[in-house]
């Protein structure tokens, strides 16, 4: 069954198909990307005797360019006809388009080779178009399409993506090779008297956000990244209308660096988002890093009483060896003929 929009479902069941992705999948946040005219947006829902099992987003690019450079297969498909083949109007992505995180929002009960062929074909019927990509996907979704359709797909891991677990800031009870680069760390923090303190993002005066957000974008322009502050505010605002989302952010400063990180507080995670670091590399300026990223999000979290700090797919050896868990995260690429063909057989 094709569904146009996921005001059709409810929330509550939709979120339980697959919450391993945090907020990124959750209804709310996927309800609120359909207001982006530029994408068509539809669902594939199967049901079964326990109510539903399975509401697969499909997504169709009317632009004549990828949206978001992070979302262009011709970057993950290999060959020479990539750019031409990749096409937005000749594409159907499956499971996600924002966030770097995706789901098929299958429930477990369901990973069978029956739904897998609804899913599909109902993609095929939607969209029109020869080329599948399905991006950003975690090893549970990848295990399942391998299992029934593996010979069709094309994969590529394009990162992975760090969580932290508990005890957070509780030094005494991690790894001594963690342990140390955490010590050199706090050691840095105090030589260089880093300051830091996290707000709620929905209160800050107009004159805070503006500067948070501008050196956020001129971080990112740094490295080649082209943004503009109005597009971080923006994408700001649009966590502020996620349900039981609570937008913060992190600062630190010393006397010659300032830095902000926006994050997500959301259940029991706390999710990392975007950094702003002002001045050129210096030991003065990475402590204020590692005060920002690691241990400024680790004390609000133990305080909290979270579960996980999700660190993104950056710089994931300097998370790793703080004691962050590596998950990787998969895209692939195929034809509809060909996936429908490996399902069959």
């Amino acid at each position: 069954m094709i569904i146009d929009t996921l005001s059709d479902l409810d929330p509550q069941p939709f979120d339980a198909l697959d919450p391993s992705i945090g907020t990124a999948g959750t209804h709310s946040r996927l309800l609120g990307l359909e207001r982006d005219t530029r994408w068509t947006t539809r669902y594939s829902v199967v049901h079964d005797t326990e109510g539903i099992a399975a509401a697969t987003p499909i997504y169709l690019c009317g632009a004549s360019r990828w949206l978001d450079p992070a979302y262009d297969p011709a970057v993950w498909a290999s060959g020479r006809e990539a750019s031409e083949t990749w096409q937005p109007r000749r594409t159907v992505v499956l499971a996600g388009r924002a966030d770097l995180r995706s789901s098929l929002h299958v429930a477990p009960r369901a990973r069978t080779p029956w739904v897998l062929r609804a899913l599909l074909q109902d993609a095929a019927d939607v969209a029109g178009v020869q080329h599948v990509a399905i991006p950003y996907i975690f090893d549970h979704d990848r295990r399942f399409l391998n299992i029934y359709a593996g010979p069709a797909l094309r994969w590529r891991q394009l990162g992975a993506e760090a969580s932290f677990y508990p005890p957070f800031a509780d030094l005494t009870r991690l790894p001594s090779k963690i342990r140390s680069v955490l010590k050199r760390d706090l050691a840095a923090i105090r030589r260089h008297e880093v300051v830091s303190r996290v707000d709620d993002w929905t209160n800050r005066r107009p004159e805070e956000l503006e500067a948070d957000v501008y050196l956020i974008a001129a971080h990112k322009a740094r490295f080649g990244l082209p943004d503009h502050p109005e597009l971080v505010a923006l994408r700001m605002s649009h966590w502020t209308r996620v349900s039981h989302v609570q937008p913060l952010v992190f600062h630190a400063r010393t006397a010659h660096i300032e830095g902000v990180l926006t994050a997500l507080l959301w259940s029991n995670e706390l999710e990392l988002h975007e950094l702003g670091l002002s001045g050129e590399p210096s030991r003065e300026r990475q402590a204020v890093y590692a005060e920002l990223v690691f241990h400024a999000p680790m004390r609000f979290a133990a305080s909290h009483g979270l579960t996980r700090i999700r660190a993104g797919l950056e710089a994931s050896t300097a998370k790793y060896v703080r004691g962050a868990t590596l998950a990787p995260v998969f895209t692939a690429v195929t034809t509809m003929d060909a996936l429908l063909d490996a399902t069959r057989s």
